[in-house]
């Protein structure tokens, strides 16, 4: 999936579209299986990443190679591909755009066949059906509201799906999808995490958290928490808490990702 630049803005004081702001930017790695993969090495799993990059891959491979993550990357002829957002003073999303156009270079064929595969929605629809049949266990992210579709195709093939609320409604409402997929993960900020296992849906409250910059990676970290635990076999509650628990430690630092974050998830779980 996906592995590009993210960055930032961040404005300063009252926000009024149409018109200049003083703030900062910053910059640093992401895409939702990037933001996976880092955050599962992190926790002590051994994942590796297939994507496709542009001429900058070698930066990607040492940011890699210091999280423990293994980087597979294809050759692209496009430029590597890039999330700029703008929040407000807040840290809340105000505009994004994505520039993901190298995805549509990437070539299934070149990803061995796995016994879990993790795939994120920012590949074309084709990539992602054709690699969800020869994984054993598929575990598909929706990433958002606008690409969720491209996980249409392969959605008999889904063992295990996270999509937020308004992601699950884009793709074909909770309930339809439920009647498909065994096991669903569906996140709503600070709302209570819903999961639903063969139909049966289970509510977990999300404890009030403090956010030191913006929302990003959060999400990806609750996927890495989760399947951490579920891999073990733990129970769907252990799971979600600790998925929560990743969260909560990515929004208390700035950026998607840190390197003691099984330390940090096990600490804010301790009642």
């Amino acid at each position: 999936g996906a592995a590009h630049r993210d960055r930032t803005a961040r404005i300063d004081g009252r926000d009024a579209m149409g018109r200049s702001h003083p703030g900062t930017w910053t910059e640093c790695f992401g895409g939702a299986a990037w933001n996976v993969g880092v955050d599962l090495a992190a926790l002590g799993r051994k994942p590796v990443l297939h994507t496709i990059l542009g001429v900058d891959a070698a930066d990607f491979t040492i940011s890699a190679d210091e999280f423990g993550l293994k980087l597979e990357p294809q050759p692209g002829l496009a430029q590597t591909a890039s999330y700029s957002a703008i929040v407000d003073h807040t840290g809340d999303l105000m505009l994004a755009v994505a520039d993901m156009a190298i995805y549509r270079e990437f070539s299934p064929k070149d990803v061995p066949a796995c016994p879990t595969l993790v795939v994120d929605a920012n590949l074309e629809p084709e990539a992602i059906e054709e690699l969800s049949a020869t994984a054993e266990t598929v575990v598909a992210l929706a990433v958002s509201a606008a690409k969720a579709e491209c996980l249409l195709p392969a959605i008999e093939n889904i063992d295990v799906l996270f999509a937020n609320a308004s992601e699950v409604d884009a793709i074909d409402g909770l309930d339809r999808l439920a009647a498909v997929i065994p096991l669903i993960i569906s996140s709503d900020g600070g709302h209570p995490l819903q999961v639903i296992e063969d139909g049966k849906a289970h509510s977990f409250p999300v404890p009030p958290s403090t956010i030191a910059g913006d929302e990003v990676g959060a999400g990806d970290a609750l996927v890495a928490g989760f399947l951490h635990r579920w891999a073990d076999g733990r129970t769907i509650e252990d799971c979600a808490h600790f998925g929560i628990a990743c969260a909560q430690a990515i929004l208390a630092v700035n950026g998607p990702a840190r390197h003691d974050l099984l330390q940090a998830a096990n600490e804010s779980m301790i009642p």
